[in-house]
């Protein structure tokens, strides 16, 4: 199956627009290009819109969020839901700082996310305000093990249903 998504890939060589952070908008865009799509980075809100016009899809990432680029994810965000492309949404440290968890609470409330990438302790951040990260990796006790597996998979099949009822 993920071959013949390549393949597709390669066939059609969308343009996607990532608001990333700087940490890794190199090995995102790096990633795009070995996939056979070809990326475009932009975090400036006067042009966001123009440029998710001409994508097929958009990956926002909040590894180092700030007012401008939350702005310019809104924008670009609104823009690609306007025009049914999807939008990737990747939570970096969602937990870490109430200025993060607000971003990531307003994006779900206001845009339609296709995806969510983040670690489990990422998701467990979204779905319940009490749990709290200090970084970007997951917290040891949320490390799946045999112990936390069936548990692990329910918690994610129960929050993401959530999202699809």
């Amino acid at each position: 199956m993920l071959e013949k998504k390549l393949e597709n890939v390669r066939k059609v060589q969308p343009l996607i627009h990532n608001i990333t952070n700087y940490v890794t908008a190199n090995d995102v865009a790096n990633i795009i290009l070995a996939c056979g799509g070809r990326p475009i980075m932009s975090d400036e809100p006067d042009e966001t819109e123009d440029i998710v016009s001409s994508c097929k899809g958009l990956n926002i990432n909040i590894g180092t969020l700030n007012k401008q680029t939350v702005r310019a994810m809104h924008i670009a965000g609104k823009k690609a839901n306007s025009l049914g492309i999807p939008v990737l949404l990747d939570p970096v440290g969602v937990n870490a700082s109430q200025f993060r968890f607000n971003a990531v609470d307003d994006f779900l409330n206001e845009l339609e996310i296709a995806v969510i990438c983040g670690n489990i302790t990422e998701i467990r951040a979204i779905a319940d305000i009490s749990h709290r990260t200090g970084g970007v990796d997951a917290n040891d006790n949320d490390r799946v093990s045999e112990c936390n597996i069936e548990s692990s998979i329910s918690f994610i099949m129960e929050f993401f249903a959530s999202f699809t009822a």
